[in-house]
């Protein structure tokens, strides 16, 4: 035992500490951490549109305002998260959290496929902009982040005279890497419809987020999951932070999914969410621990 703990202090440890500090997790899970109060809001409108507001006939009329609160939270999740993650990686950077934050979303929105109406108006359905899309956008976020981080970094700006406002400075310094990083992502979405592979979204939908999120539903992943965090906890790691990425990435779509099903009356598709998470194996903190608090009459 004593030789099983030596070998993981001296090889497993140190790689575990730098995932858990590796820049690029951290931006995603503070970008999700960032975006906590929103999720709750969506959860709290799809808790009441389908308990109070049905249980109560006279409070039916409510669910409208419910059903603003999940648009304007669960139906825009990727959204939201490609901006949180862009800001945070930059501010990793020290660069411009709010201008890559930005500059993500223009990135995210120039790459997701447009629908035509009749009008010949185009727009953007919300499929692509729920928790299904997340993959997709924490791609694009960190990759955009990053060309903009490397332009900045090169000096590729537009430099303002010390008596303009910092904020107007900051702006036109983000001209030129911002306007770089667009077009980028506008050339790789002309590709991809060029070579009719539909869009990024779907390739990187049918690629990775499909096979990850069937493998997420097994009851033997939600295992190992769970022992991965109690396991870095056990030597003295924040086993929480450290898989909070992955478990967001794989479950958070899952548990919209669920939102978007019981909001029509349908049936919740998956077992094993976030929530699942929080309520079996977190309760009182990772492992169950509030079980360990004495009883006391």
């Amino acid at each position: 035992m004593r030789r099983f703990m030596e070998f993981m202090e001296r090889y497993f440890v140190p790689i575990a500490a730098k995932i858990g500090g590796q820049r690029h997790l951290v931006a995603i899970r503070d970008g999700f951490v960032s975006i906590m109060p929103l999720i709750l809001a969506g959860s709290f409108a799809v808790l009441l549109n389908n308990t109070l507001f049905v249980w109560v006939p006279s409070l039916n009329f409510l669910t409208g305002i419910g059903g603003n609160v999940w648009w304007g939270t669960f139906a825009i999740m990727t959204l939201l998260v490609v901006f949180s993650t862009g800001y945070h990686l930059a501010k990793g950077y020290n660069v411009d959290g709010l201008a890559a934050g930005l500059i993500s979303v223009g990135s995210f929105i120039t790459v997701t496929p447009q629908a035509f109406g009749d009008a010949g108006w185009g727009f953007i359905h919300w499929g692509y902009l729920n928790a299904t899309g997340l993959f997709t956008g924490l791609i694009v976020a960190l990759i955009a982040t990053e060309i903009f981080v490397k332009l900045i970094k090169k000096n590729v700006i537009i430099k303002m005279p010390d008596s303009v406002p910092p904020a107007v400075g900051k702006a036109f310094a983000a001209v030129i890497p911002g306007v770089i990083t667009l077009f980028s992502f506008g050339l790789l979405a002309f590709v991809i419809t060029k070579i009719n592979a539909n869009s990024l979204y779907d390739l990187i939908y049918n690629a990775i987020q499909k096979p990850l999120q069937g493998f997420s539903q097994g009851v033997g992943s939600a295992i190992v999951l769970a022992m991965l965090i109690n396991l870095f906890w056990f030597f003295g790691l924040h086993g929480a932070n450290i898989m909070d990425p992955i478990m967001n990435s794989l479950y958070l779509p899952a548990l919209e999914a669920n939102a978007s099903a019981v909001q029509q009356g349908l049936a919740a598709p998956n077992a094993i969410t976030r929530v699942f998470f929080d309520t079996y194996v977190h309760l009182g903190g990772s492992g169950a621990t509030l079980a360990l608090i004495p009883y006391h009459l």
